[in-house]
């Protein structure tokens, strides 16, 4: 139905009646906010079922999946020992454990391996150095020395027992000593004590010739040197002392550690003191980061030149 307007007359004159014109557009304004309200509800409506349709993940068919190969988890491996050597010949001797093993071929001399201090015997004749001083043609021979003995009378005794066992079976040939620290320390002594053995050539890597100080500046050292001697040797039982009475037919070589200061001071003196006492030597100071595989190669031209 149609809105019928109502007039009042003024001054003689009909017009539309005020009131109800106001009451239309009350009316008007609340049908428009009525149906602005509805557009305004229905677009939420439809942007927010468009956002959940957008974010909703949508199911992937089966067929399209592809498995991802997960890789088995494989430990590493145990590092590896090197390999015993069929020709390694052991044996025990007056209660020490000793290991020859023969040159492969044409031995041209045998090498006496003499542990420092912490080796174990059984392993210096397996490796890389003792397999290129085999291959070279020497033999080489180890053992126990009466153990951390830092040349005591009993390594001495070691050693000659050692030698008897192990000549025998390689024939006569040269002999050459080999030690590191506390094996040096014990060449040394060997061949003050017994000058008469015949030694063809000695490497002595970090020789310790003073053992009265060395026992006094390393308590831990100290108590093996009270171990192996059964006492502190005094100062006048140094190795160091020992060195006019040492072989002049046996060729040295002597290798001076890097540090610490008190090890380079001892094993430079040992050189000097062999050049005074007319002795032949030849010395190498080594890196820092020196170890016998480096020396490996100075080791083999040593040995092959003094024994040939």
């Amino acid at each position: 139905m149609k809105h019928r307007a109502s007039f009042i007359r003024r001054s003689g004159r009909l017009v539309a009646d005020p009131s109800e014109d106001q009451v239309g557009r009350s009316r008007r304004t609340r049908r428009w906010a009525f149906i602005g309200s509805g557009i305004i509800l229905a677009l939420a409506t439809v942007g927010g079922f468009l956002t959940v349709t957008a974010t909703t993940p949508r199911p992937i068919p089966a067929a399209t999946l592809s498995p991802v190969a997960v890789p088995e988890y494989t430990p590493p491996p145990p590092p590896t020992e090197p390999a015993v050597p069929a020709n390694l010949v052991t044996d025990t001797v007056s209660g020490q454990r000793v290991f020859l093993r023969p040159a492969t071929s044409g031995t041209i001399g045998i090498a006496y391996l003499l542990p420092d201090a912490g080796d174990d015997a059984s392993t210096l004749l397996v490796g890389a150095l003792a397999d290129a001083l085999n291959d070279a043609g020497l033999a080489i021979a180890t053992g126990d020395l009466g153990g951390t003995s830092w040349g005591s009378p009993t390594s001495t005794t070691s050693l000659s027992e050692l030698r008897a066992w192990a000549e025998p079976q390689v024939g006569d040939v040269p002999v050459l000593y080999f030690g590191v620290g506390m094996g040096a320390t014990t060449a040394v002594t060997a061949l003050s004590r017994e000058p008469d053995v015949p030694v063809a050539c000695t490497y002595a890597v970090a020789p310790v010739t003073d053992l009265a100080t060395l026992a006094t500046a390393d308590p831990r050292v100290r108590q093996q040197i009270a171990t192996g001697w059964g006492r502190i040797p005094d100062a006048a039982e140094n190795p160091s002392l020992l060195i006019p009475g040492l072989p002049t037919d046996t060729v040295y070589r002597v290798i001076v550690p890097a540090a610490p200061e008190a090890r380079v001071t001892d094993a430079n003196a040992f050189v000097s003191g062999l050049q005074e006492s007319g002795h032949t030597v030849t010395s190498l100071t080594a890196s820092a980061d020196a170890s016998i595989a480096s020396l490996s190669r100075d080791i083999l031209v040593f040995g092959q030149e003094c024994l040939s």
